[in-house]
């Protein structure tokens, strides 16, 4: 816990990033969510078939919602599939807006705290006494600076979303 606890301290310093990150990811995810097979199906009846749209239980409607579905019920259906194709492919467009928005916000995230991680480490490398560069391999410090500090960037950016 400890480790993890160090990680997001890395993180720390990057925390408007993150929230952009997050707040993307929460759209897209409620964008996602969306019943469109649910919401899409009546309009579609409506639209080729001539079908009024019908809530059932609409006594747990709130009546907002009713007068709106009234409204609909009486557009013609030239102006429904209008509409229709346009939240349709809004709701697609927005949600792959959020979507790359997430990924390159946490990328971005992951990238700046992997350059800090890696600053650290030089920083500690170059302040190491000559001994130890003569008993430690050198594949063993560019292991430390590139492999382990990938194996971080990873962490931050899977495992913080």
């Amino acid at each position: 816990m400890s480790t993890y606890n160090r990680m997001v301290s890395f993180a720390k310093p990057h925390l408007r990033d993150m929230g952009v990150a997050y707040f993307s990811m929460f759209m897209n995810s409620l964008l996602a969510g969306l019943p469109v097979a649910g919401l899409i199906i009546p309009f579609v009846d409506t639209v080729l078939a001539g079908k009024p749209i019908v809530i059932p239980h609409q006594e747990k409607i709130p009546p907002f919602i009713m007068d709106w579905v009234y409204q609909l019920n009486s557009w013609p259906r030239w102006k429904l599939l209008n509409w229709l194709i346009v939240c349709t492919v809004s709701v697609s467009f927005f949600r792959l807006v959020f979507e790359f928005l997430q990924s390159y916000f946490m990328n971005r995230v992951s990238q700046k705290v992997i350059r800090d991680l890696r600053n650290i480490v030089y920083q500690k490398i170059i302040y190491l006494p000559l001994s130890y560069f003569g008993k430690t391999q050198a594949g063993t410090l560019v292991s430390r600076i590139t492999y382990d500090t990938g194996i971080v960037r990873d962490a931050i950016s899977e495992g913080l979303t």
